[in-house]
């Protein structure tokens, strides 16, 4: 069974454990497949019916990145984690530095010239 709203879907499966009829609710967050096991089908569909409406409405906590922009995120968040800000502060700051000398592509060279000529 689906369970859909706007472009969220989750799948309830019948999943027979030791004899016992049980059902495994199966979604995504995060890119990774989840799966939630309950014994009673009117739980799981309450729980399919919440899950769905969270990711269709926007307000689960949903990123799916794959391949370079993975890569490029995770690689953003590592260099934020080691200045010790969140990455959307230090892309502010980033923005403020390059516009106050010029462009970007000037932060660099500049930020390796003596503090004496800057002033």
């Amino acid at each position: 069974m689906i369970i859909g709203h706007k472009s969220a879907s989750v799948k309830i499966y019948a999943t027979p454990n030791r004899g016992v009829e049980s059902y495994t609710v199966v979604h995504h967050s995060d890119g990774i497949r989840e799966r939630i096991t309950q014994r009673d089908f009117n739980a799981a569909f309450k729980l399919a019916q919440s899950i769905a409406i969270k990711t269709g409405d926007g307000t689960g906590d949903v990123l799916l990145l794959n391949g370079r922009d993975r890569l490029i995120y995770e690689r953003a968040v590592e260099v934020a984690s080691k200045m010790g800000v969140d990455l959307d502060v230090l892309a502010s700051r980033f923005n403020e530095a390059a516009s106050l000398i010029g462009g970007p592509e000037h932060l660099v060279p500049k930020s390796k010239e003596p503090l004496r000529q800057l002033a």
